[in-house]
């Protein structure tokens, strides 16, 4: 009789801790199909700019979005290739500087609107003076010899602003030719100075390059 009881019991045990172990596997089998959004990004890149492009996927489907970062382009600042260069727009349109010394003209200007040059000497007898056509230029870097003023000691010193001398444009009619180059270039003491050909000469031939000095 125990054994008839028993058999019931174990087979209704059995039947309920199945039924018990359903609910359980279909949560595990629905967690698993459920799919967490994804992102994947995709960039691509300029010397101006960076874009990045962002891909959204999720289950109803999948966006785009773009995002553009721009920054400025950055190029190391470039050194001047022209140092010594005196910057003519920051000077007056006509500059005179005067020379010292015997058998040289008494001043030089330069006339910048005019594109002229015009060398003016006196003497006892008359006053003489000279027109030229001139060119005024930027060149490269160059170095030369001069007189320094007032001591005649020579110094090197470099230059950028040349001033190329053209043909004689009028004036009275001067024993002496002008015609060469000059250049324009700031002194140790920060003043304006021009280095012309030395007109006066007598000088030995390792000096024939030395230029003179002469200040506003």
């Amino acid at each position: 009789m125990k054994r008839k009881v028993l058999v019931p019991l174990l087979l209704s045990l059995l039947l309920s801790g199945c039924s018990a172990n359903v609910p359980e596997e279909a949560t595990t089998s629905s967690s698993s199909q459920k799919q967490m959004p994804s992102e994947t990004v995709e960039s691509s890149q300029s010397s101006l700019s960076d874009t990045k492009t962002v891909t959204r996927a999720s289950a109803s489907g999948s966006t785009s979005e773009s995002v553009s970062e721009t920054e400025s382009p950055k190029t190391p600042e470039t050194a001047s290739a022209y140092p010594y260069q005196v910057d003519m727009s920051q000077q007056s349109n006509v500059l005179t500087f005067s020379f010292e010394g015997f058998n040289v003209p008494d001043t030089v200007t330069i006339d910048q609107s005019k594109e002229e040059v015009t060398f003016e000497s006196s003497t006892p007898d008359d006053s003489v003076t000279s027109r030229y056509r001139a060119t005024i230029a930027t060149v490269p870097t160059k170095t030369i010899r001069v007189f320094s003023v007032g001591t005649n000691q020579i110094r090197e010193v470099k230059v950028n602003t040349q001033i190329s001398i053209g043909k004689i444009l009028g004036g009275t009619q001067d024993r002496k030719d002008y015609h060469g180059t000059m250049y324009l270039f700031y002194n140790h003491d920060g003043v304006l100075s021009l280095a012309t050909p030395n007109y006066a000469g007598n000088v030995p031939a390792d000096q024939m390059d030395v230029m003179q000095e002469v200040l506003p």
